[in-house]
């Protein structure tokens, strides 16, 4: 495909042309040339080009998500491959680490080859993740290696945290033994009372039992030590506490290998959204203070979180609208992940750091390779505009419950560009 997009504006700090307004011409997947759009540089080119304006809407490096749920094999009613990878692609991504936490899970080479194989087939690359132990029980090791072998991008028992600090200090040991890539999530079952609310001022005042973010903190502490004896890598997952930035932030001065997401929902809201009992609002981790949302921003900014991630949990409608004690945990993020962040991003938070969470940072910690708009090598590339109001509708996903489903709001997608296809929305 040949290809020229005009009037965009880079967003990508570490392109030479971040902050200015271009013109790229795209061919056979290559970026072949990248002017300031002020120059005109590609007005004679031949009309066997396709043209798109941006018309001065952003574009960055395509989007990566560490981490999604898309049911199948085991939940297709609430998502299967083609819906969520197109509601993927309508929300910005091109690529998307899937959720071993299916029925049954992907804890053996056979599930993770289905993956792979399915990949090639669907608008964006969808990448598995197999289990850290097997039915991500927290018992026994999976067979790792296999799995590794058949294509996971790297290993995680999702939402199941591992209790058994034994059986973590293994995988740790074993997945450096070949570079694999640990992702964990920190949660004490012990304290965390089910995880239906962040245990403070809004759980006494609706009455529900409450989390504390200690359940997460004290797990992430705990994980550490076990990496400074390990000598490995480790990659917590959707991180909640201002408490547990400030864990990792010392991790990292003192040189361990650590990085850290949290999932845009985390981001987003607080538990203040809740005052209405909204099942919406239900998540895992759950919703925190503003102060813990603040902090969350903050560490975007300073880099202490690596990325942000979906966490794309659609819920069919049977398991959603009930009694919020019993509804399930999860928020359909995937096509609201734009509006989200428009909706909340504190003004002082620059877009770069945003885009850096979901490119580059993604990028180095799954050792994908980062174009940054140079000339020769292979692009794919997301436009958006932050600015532009619409009726927010959830179109591909095969759920909606997300809380701004059907509200006016600001973000919106224009185009996806990927596997050499310009998807304009």
């Amino acid at each position: 495909m040949k290809l020229i997009i005009l009037n965009a504006l880079i967003c990508d700090p570490n392109a030479e042309l971040n902050g200015k307004y271009c013109d790229l011409m795209i061919k056979d997947g290559l970026l072949h040339a990248i002017e300031p759009s002020k120059k005109k540089a590609f007005d004679a080119i031949s009309k066997d080009y396709k043209r798109f304006d941006a018309q001065k809407a952003f574009l960055s490096q395509a989007w990566i998500d560490l981490y999604a749920n898309f049911g199948e094999p085991g939940f297709e009613d609430a998502e299967n491959f083609e819906s969520g990878s197109q509601a993927a692609l309508r929300g910005g991504f091109a690529k998307v680490m899937l959720s071993p936490l299916t029925q049954p899970c992907r804890d053996s080479k056979s599930g993770i080859q289905n993956v792979v194989n399915l990949s090639d087939k669907l608008p964006v690359s969808i990448y598995p993740f197999g289990t850290v132990s097997v039915n991500a029980a927290g018992k026994e090791l999976a067979e790792m290696y296999d799995m590794q072998q058949s294509g996971a991008i790297g290993f995680t028992d999702g939402n199941h945290a591992i209790e058994n600090a034994g059986l973590l200090l293994k995988a740790l040991l074993y997945l450096k033994g070949m570079n694999g890539k640990l992702f964990t999530y920190a949660n004490d079952a012990g304290l965390a009372n089910g995880q239906r609310i962040h245990e403070g001022n809004q759980s006494t005042y609706l009455g529900i039992k409450g989390s504390p973010a200690l359940a997460e903190e004290i797990r992430i502490q705990r994980d550490i030590e076990l990496l400074k004896y390990a000598q490995g890598t480790i990659h917590f997952s959707q991180i909640s506490s201002k408490q547990s930035i400030e864990i990792i932030k010392k991790a990292k001065k003192q040189g361990l290998k650590v990085t850290c997401d949290v999932a845009v929902a985390n981001l987003c809201f607080s538990d203040k959204d809740l005052m209405a009992y909204d099942t919406n609002f239900k998540v895992i981790p759950p919703l925190r203070t503003p102060a813990d949302q603040q902090a969350l921003w903050d560490g975007i900014a300073d880099g202490t979180i690596d990325a942000i991630v979906s966490n794309h949990t659609p819920i069919a409608l049977e398991f959603k609208n009930l009694e919020y004690e019993y509804a399930q945990h999860g928020m359909n993020t995937l096509e609201a992940f734009l509006p989200m962040l428009v909706h909340s991003k504190p003004s002082e938070i620059k877009w770069e750091s945003v885009i850096r969470a979901l490119t580059t940072n993604p990028a180095q910690i799954l050792g994908f390779e980062n174009s940054n708009f140079q000339i020769g090598q292979p692009i794919s590339f997301t436009i958006f505009d932050p600015n532009h109001s619409k009726t927010f509708i959830i179109q591909h996903s095969k759920t909606k419950n997300n809380p701004l489903h059907n509200q006016t709001i600001k973000g919106n997608v224009l185009a996806v560009y990927h596997k050499q296809k310009l998807n304009i929305f």
